[in-house]
């Protein structure tokens, strides 16, 4: 009988009797079930005749029989699919010993273990040594070892009517639970009920010799596991071989760590990866390999269930991150910053972790690395950064983006974090960092546009006239901001700033041939700039034209002072790469 058409017999659909077809109540089974359960089981081809024949108050009890025989022959999801259908038709016969048993029994072989426990929790099983067989297994499974002990003692009668290798399935999860619960002895006397040649026991007893120390067993068990068929026992074994090899010595950890890694990569999703990844952690932490401790530990963190012990490793792997991040790190800044992209996932939280990322893209600026620092920044900008942190953090990364040629994305990381009502002095900083990157696009009239409100907006206007050499325009703008003429006090207070206005002012009026201007420009200031260190460049650049010298010339222009009344915007134009018109 085609399994396509189980279903249906499952459902309660009874083909040779057109009635059955009729939605019906299936009559009581639970008070007949005890005598059922005590008939042998059939065959399972004659189960499925039965089923797919069965009347209506017939259907329960041919289930039942179908159950039997799936199990018997180890087709347990489709006994688990017909158990569960009969409590859907009857749901009383949860309460029934038998079906409660063969369900836990389906639902541990099915590695379902909190469920088989809840089914195998009937007072009349508590006591039952095939009930306690059954939740000793799923106890083990489910790494529950404190009432383990007890549910073994309990099913030993049922276990000693079983084959020896037919107690393999409940042994072995036990065997592994006492080693692992620092019990190896337990483990080998539980282990002296199984055949001594399965590959499963074997490795079984080489862990509990592991943990005994005793290498040379261990090895030796290993070594024949090894050759199992199942893949899952031969990587169980391949990573005991190491252990077994770290802890007598015998294995060098550069070749340790290279066989864990090799089989933390080909193996995946089982005790064997976990076992493997914990091994690397440990003994990276042991060779002080931070780098491969972190690759570990990540990983752990990442995507294994490691309980109680995840915390402690998060700190640990936190804590190993933030040092290769650091100063006095020994890596290269750049693998430094591709490490923390690696790894962000794993970065602190909360103010730590900014400060960390902040820290690291103090060094990569410092270095020069201004793509590097901005991608950085960007992100902790765009997914960590919240309403008015992101004002100063969006004006630096735009600063980075301008220093590292990209002005298109400044622009947007300030444009893309707009949503939020900032304070006008920040929001002044952005709109000038703003302006600057549509200077540096070509877009002069948005430039002009963003700064007409803006404190000090004329100045940066001048500075990007100036960059551009747009004599004429700076000319204007400039000419109604200079500084007083003659008197005494504005002699006084004439500073490197106030010069180098003049002196700008002096080439702009002289690449224009404002000659009427530019001699205005002298007469107003000679008698201030005599007494100051640039006289000299003063009277080069305001001198007719037919009267400069040259050399003279040019060493004017090299003395204007290096300032400009747009401050911090003006020194990044001159640190930012040339502006890219289009």
């Amino acid at each position: 009988m085609s399994r396509l058409l189980l279903p249906l017999f499952l459902a309660g659909s009874a083909l040779a009797s057109p009635a059955a077809a009729a939605p019906s109540r299936v009559p009581p089974f639970a008070q007949r079930l005890a005598s059922a359960a005590q008939r042998p089981a059939p065959a399972l081809a004659d189960a499925l005749v039965r089923l797919g024949s069965a009347s209506l108050d017939q259907r329960q009890s041919a289930r039942w029989d179908y159950v039997r025989a799936a199990l018997a022959v180890g087709r347990v999801p489709e006994a688990l699919g017909a158990l569960d259908t009969m409590l859907l038709d009857e749901p009383d016969i949860a309460l029934v010993a038998a079906f409660a048993l063969l369900r836990g029994q389906a639902l541990a072989t099915l590695h379902r273990s909190a469920e088989a426990l809840s089914a195998l929790s009937l007072p009349q099983l508590l006591a039952d040594p095939e009930g306690c067989a059954w939740r000793a297994r799923a106890l083990a499974e489910a790494r529950a070892a404190a009432p383990l002990g007890a549910q073994l003692a309990c099913a030993i009668p049922a276990l000693n009517t079983r084959r020896p290798i037919d107690r393999l399935p409940f042994v072995l999860p036990a065997a592994d639970l006492a080693t692992d619960s620092a019990r190896p002895d337990l483990a080998l006397l539980w282990l002296g009920a199984v055949p001594a040649r399965d590959p499963g026991a074997q490795l079984a007893r080489a862990r509990a010799y592991l943990a005994r120390n005793q290498l040379e067993m261990a090895k030796t068990h290993f070594a024949a596991a090894a050759s199992a068929r199942d893949p899952a026992i031969r990587a169980a074994a391949q990573l005991g071989t190491i252990q077994a090899g770290l802890a007598a010595r015998t294995l060098a950890p550069a070749d340790a760590a290279k066989r864990l890694d090799a089989l933390a990569f080909s193996w995946r999703g089982d005790r064997s990866e976990d076992g493997a990844l914990w091994a690397r952690w440990a003994l990276a932490r042991a060779t002080d390999d931070p780098a491969a401790a972190l690759k570990a530990g990540a990983t752990l963190i990442r995507y294994r269930p490691i309980g109680p012990r995840l915390p402690g490793l998060i700190q640990q792997v936190q804590a190993i991150l933030a040092d290769l991040l650091s100063a006095t790190s020994r890596l290269p800044l750049t693998e430094s910053a591709g490490l923390y992209w690696d790894y962000r996932d794993c970065s602190p939280g909360g103010s730590d972790g900014d400060a960390l990322v902040i820290r690291l893209a103090d060094r990569l600026q410092d270095a020069g690395l201004y793509a590097r620092a901005a991608d950085l920044l960007d992100h902790q900008l765009r997914e960590r950064a919240l309403d008015l942190a992101q004002g100063p953090l969006s004006v630096r990364v735009a600063t980075l983006h301008i220093l590292a040629g990209h002005p298109d994305k400044a622009l947007a990381a300030l444009r893309d974090t707009n949503s939020t009502i900032f304070p006008a002095t920040m929001l002044h900083d952005r709109q000038r960092t703003e302006a600057v990157a549509l200077h540096q696009l070509g877009r002069a009239s948005e430039a002009m546009a963003v700064l007409e409100n803006v404190p000090g907006g004329p100045g940066l206007l001048a500075e990007f006239l100036w960059h551009d050499h747009d004599w004429t325009g700076f000319a204007a703008i400039t000419g109604a901001s200079l500084p007083g003429g003659t008197n005494a006090p504005a002699r006084a207070s004439l500073g490197a700033l106030g010069q180098a206005m003049i002196l700008r002012q002096a080439i702009a009026l002289g690449m224009t041939n404002q000659e009427a201007k530019l001699a205005a420009l002298r007469a107003r200031y000679a008698e201030t700039f005599a007494a100051l260190p640039t006289a000299a460049a003063f009277d080069q650049l305001t001198r007719p034209a037919t009267t400069i010298d040259p050399a003279k010339f040019t060493a004017a222009m090299a003395a204007i002072p290096a300032i400009s009344p747009a401050g911090a915007i003006a020194d990044l134009l001159e640190a930012a790469p040339p502006a890219k018109k289009g």
